[in-house]
């Protein structure tokens, strides 16, 4: 199932994303199997591809399996091709934060990383904030195209776009509210994975946040 989010700048998308990977305190409840998820360990149950690349200094495969016990050349290849990275060198050397690759190629990479994590777990969710955003059209339609194959075999996949060919793929759209009155209450319903059927239900997700 793929849950597109989207909203005005501002509206709390990325907040959101760093509200269940623990990395923003929030008021409100969000829930995974019935646990709430600032007491779970976000790398246990998230794969995630932020806005900055963040790409660290060595081979495009070491960033891919960054933090992988026992990294699969065969699974980094896989998540290459997947993320739309199939022209990149597994092998290529990169630079301070990624130097050596264009904005596209390093969006590419994190994408790379995020389904990398997922294979080794499908049980996690992907969290994709603005995959696409230094895509080209055609490079843009076929990492869609990935991602609905990948949520067709089971995956659930809360994708972040300002692109309004995202809709395309979505099975259901979240909608924030704008942040023209400096605050805003928004409830929305998002997937989550049942860790024990692997099958997607339901959790609601109610942050209330006061700017």
């Amino acid at each position: 199932m793929i849950t597109l989010i989207e909203g005005p700048s501002g509206a709390g998308k990325s907040s959101l994303f760093a509200a269940l990977r623990g990395a923003e305190a929030f008021a409100g409840d969000a829930t995974r199997g019935g646990d709430d998820v600032r007491g779970l360990d976000s790398a246990d149950w998230t794969a995630w591809a932020g806005q900055t690349p963040g790409l660290l200094q060595g081979t495009i495969d070491e960033n891919v399996a960054l933090g992988s016990p026992g990294p699969s050349p065969q699974a980094v290849r896989a998540a290459l091709d997947a993320a739309c990275a199939d022209d990149l060198d597994a092998a290529q050397q990169l630079g301070v934060q990624g130097s050596g690759l264009s904005g596209g190629q390093q969006q590419r990479v994190a994408v790379a990383r995020a389904f990398y994590r997922h294979a080794a777990d499908p049980r996690r969710v992907l969290l994709l904030d603005e995959p696409s955003s230094a895509l080209d059209a055609d490079t843009e339609a076929r990492l869609w195209a990935s991602l609905r194959a990948r949520a067709d075999a089971g995956a659930t996949i809360l994708l972040i776009s300002h692109r309004r060919s995202a809709r395309a793929i979505a099975d259901q759209v979240v909608s924030l509210g704008g942040a023209s009155t400096g605050s805003a209450t928004q409830t929305s319903w998002v997937p989550e994975l049942d860790a024990s059927t692997g099958s997607a239900t339901q959790t609601s997700w109610v942050p209330e946040r006061s700017e």
